[in-house]
């Protein structure tokens, strides 16, 4: 065996290389061949063979052939049973792979059909499982478990004191699972996983069902934990103030699915920061409130912004690096800035990096035209420009709100650090900006670590060429919408000298356009734009001539 080969961090590497990702996708089999090659190879390649699994059916697998039959299932694909009573030998192979098990995560992903189907199992082979575990830690390594809505009794199989990080979705019901339902489902993941330090719980589509009023307390049992996500149904101030008491929470979000009484919540907010009602909850929620925190996301699916108005104003101390607002319904413009403006207020404004306010309403509201104008700007430049740290900027709305060369100027001297920057608006309201290729030239110049601008604007003029100095080679990306064009040869010429280094580049195309003759040509243009630009990257002329 050469000397190389005994050095740790080359067999890292080779693992690394031969490891298939998702974890779960074919090529697994290049690591079992690996581990046969030479006992050197032997321990690592079973690590990494064995390190993340989508359920526990190739463990099954590895037990006695005449222990379990597997068949179809009509519910998930396949289905293991176990044909007669388990004995102790039967579980020598198990463990010898189960403590290398370090993330069981269900084998699907939005973006793709699982690679195998998944196995599910009976309950012969659960009950065995359960009385296993009341002996010995099944997966003594596990550390990570993401498990789907179903099977929630199989869920208990795998939990253990080494698992740091949970998700799953929430019982639908009271008599889900019987003794699983409600709040006694948490307390047992709670009791099973003292050291838990990442907990995202999925409401799923039952937008009526709310957790029980304990639920936050039980929560907080988890003085380990740093990362939290509820999708919940009503959120108290209460249960928010008790969320501010744990100690090492640094990422929270909060999905509020009801309308909550702003009155009522302003009359908490001040009774519990004034003092009144304190012995309650925990004295670190008042004093020091979120003291870590880094990182809010809330989704608002209120008509009002009030009650999260007044919890920023409640976390006044941490240093917030990542503020991130889901708004499913439409909301005045004022609110928005207010918003801002109390995220622009906080002592520690200057630590925010990354800011996305995103309407996710399928719908432009409707806005009377005698009311638009008195609706004001929600882009509030004088808010935005105190985030001088600032790295990623998403602002998405569905409002009329006008923007200009000078605003986009305004905002790229502010943020000298910016690497992502997106406005969007209603493709209705392009009438309402007076944003220019020149803002192009703004970003350019007072922004060097730009890499992507998704921004619509006019094409119809043609600013000179930049200067060298104003060249900028990080952007990779531009998404212009539904941005009109006249003349195609023009824009990928001044695209082209400004961005040299331009890869991904997206306007409106002619299939997005059908029905809309005037989009269609439009769509035709921007697909000409991408040829030339193309071309140009591949060391062609615009004349499309390429090498």
């Amino acid at each position: 065996m050469h000397a190389c080969l005994q050095l740790p961090e080359l067999l890292s590497q080779i693992i690394e290389f031969l490891s298939p990702d998702p974890p779960w996708a074919k090529g697994t089999s290049n690591l079992a061949t690996l581990a046969r090659t030479c006992r050197l190879f032997y321990e690592p390649a079973l690590d990494a063979l064995w390190e993340h699994q989508s359920d526990l059916g190739p463990l099954i697998k590895c037990m006695p052939k005449d222990l379990w039959d597997e068949s179809e299932d009509l519910e998930s694909g396949l289905l293991i049973t176990f044909r007669r009573p388990v004995v102790p030998v039967d579980w020598t192979r198990f463990d010898l792979y189960a403590p290398r098990v370090k993330c069981i995560s269900y084998n699907r992903s939005k973006d793709r059909e699982p690679i195998r189907p998944l196995t599910r199992l009976h309950d012969t082979v659960l009950q065995a499982l359960k009385d296993r575990r009341s002996t010995v830690i099944l997966f003594p390594n596990l550390r990570e478990i993401h498990w789907p809505s179903t099977d929630k009794g199989e869920l208990f199989s795998y939990l253990g004191p080494t698992v740091t990080s949970v998700s799953f979705q929430w019982p639908d019901s009271e008599s889900e699972h019987g003794e699983l339902g409600s709040i006694g489902f948490l307390t047992r993941v709670v009791t099973i996983c003292p050291m838990l330090e990442d907990l995202q719980i999925n409401n799923g589509d039952s937008q009526g069902v709310a957790f029980p009023p304990s639920f936050v307390e039980t929560l907080c049992l988890l003085r380990h934990l740093r990362h939290l996500a509820c999708d919940l149904v009503f959120i108290t101030t209460r249960d928010v103030v008790r969320m501010a008491a744990l100690p090492h929470l640094t990422s929270l979000f909060l999905a509020g699915r009801s309308t909550v009484d702003c009155g009522t919540a302003k009359g908490e907010w001040s009774r519990l920061i004034g003092g009144a009602g304190v012995s309650e909850c925990p004295s670190e929620a008042i004093s020091h409130p979120f003291s870590n925190l880094k990182h809010l996301v809330i989704i608002s699916d209120s008509p009002s912004l009030d009650p999260w108005i007044q919890m920023l104003r409640f976390m006044e101390q941490p240093e917030l690096e990542l503020f991130h607002c889901y708004l499913r319904q439409a909301h005045h413009s004022a609110t928005i800035v207010s918003l801002l403006q109390i995220l622009a207020g906080r002592p520690s404004h200057r630590a925010l990096a990354s800011l996305h306010m995103d309407c996710l309403s399928r719908f432009e509201p409707h806005f009377p035209e005698d009311e638009r104008n008195s609706f004001g700007n929600p882009l509030h430049v004088p808010s935005l420009v105190k985030f001088i740290n600032l790295t990623k900027f998403h602002f998405i709305m569905h409002h009329h709100f006008s923007l200009d060369d000078a605003t986009i100027k305004e905002l790229a001297m502010a943020w000298p650090l910016l690497e992502e920057f997106e406005v969007k608006w209603p493709s209705s309201a392009e009438e309402w900006s007076s944003v220019t290729l020149e803002a192009l030239v703004h970003l350019a110049h007072h922004c060097p670590h730009l890499q992507t601008i998704h921004l619509i604007l006019g094409t119809t003029i043609l600013p000179s060429l930049p200067p060298s100095e104003t060249v900028n080679l990080t952007v990779r990306s531009l998404h212009f919408g539904q941005t009109p064009i006249l003349d195609p040869k023009g824009v990928a010429a001044f695209l082209v000298g400004l961005f040299p280094k331009l890869e991904t580049f997206c306007g409106i195309s002619a299939e997005e356009s059908i029905g809309d003759s005037l989009h269609a040509a439009f769509g035709v243009a921007w697909e000409e734009v991408q040829r030339l630009v193309t071309a140009s990257r591949l060391g062609g002329s615009f004349d499309g001539a390429v090498p």
